[in-house]
């Protein structure tokens, strides 16, 4: 029954990665403004070698090195497994599966945005329910909620979205390439994000999944 137990989590780690990439892909190609932290990710893409799923790898381990070194604590290091399945997964989506999906029509893209947050932020809330693993903005999450003593994900993620979005729009100044991807629609995204992760957490919390 243990083995099963543990099993079935790793499953479902595995799951919310791949739900987590997916919606994260999907919001890229409504082409309306990447997540914040995505916009990072895409404006790497587009100013370096890296690809979508390496340039999250690269940003992903940096932070999870942050948490190890600021925790004191080498367990921490484990959430480089979720960094390496969602750098694979974004390629897949963004390279294979997704390649040919660019929506051009202003109603699809308009219904597929929402849709792809609410898809990403089920897939965080999935991985952190696991308990294997953190994401690494996660991780990040719960370590300034510690320093801060607070239980509100909702302003502590706020100010971590904020601080991928500003990173991103420095990329892609210095890249040449100005505010890219990066639109009105990036910074509203900023605000509902952590709304939308909130609600997937009470959600799934109601369902007996509790970190």
């Amino acid at each position: 029954m243990q083995k099963h137990t543990i099993q079935a989590r790793i499953i479902q780690y595995i799951l919310g990665n791949v739900v987590a990439t997916f919606g994260a892909v999907v919001i890229i190609r409504s082409s309306l403004g990447p997540a914040a932290f995505d916009v990072l990710f895409v404006h790497l893409k587009l100013t370096t070698p890296l690809t979508l799923g390496t340039a999250a790898f690269v940003v992903q381990g940096l932070i999870i090195l942050f948490v190890t070194i600021s925790r004191k604590n080498l367990r921490y290091l484990i959430s480089f497994s979720s960094v390496l399945i969602a750098g694979i997964a974004l390629d897949f989506w963004d390279l294979i599966a997704l390649a040919n999906y660019n929506p051009t029509s202003i109603w699809v893209r308009l219904i597929s945005y929402p849709i792809g947050i609410y898809i990403l932020t089920l897939g965080l809330a999935i991985i952190s329910t696991t308990k294997i693993a953190a994401v690494s903005f996660d991780e990040l999450m719960y370590l300034l909620m510690d320093w801060f003593k607070t239980k509100q994900v909702f302003w502590i993620r706020l100010a971590i979205e904020g601080t991928g979005l500003t990173l991103g729009l420095i990329v892609g100044l210095i890249g040449g390439i100005g505010f890219g991807e990066m639109t009105i629609a990036s910074i509203v995204i900023v605000f509902v994000f952590p709304l939308f992760l909130q609600w997937q957490y009470a959600f799934l919390a109601k369902l007996g999944f509790i970190r």
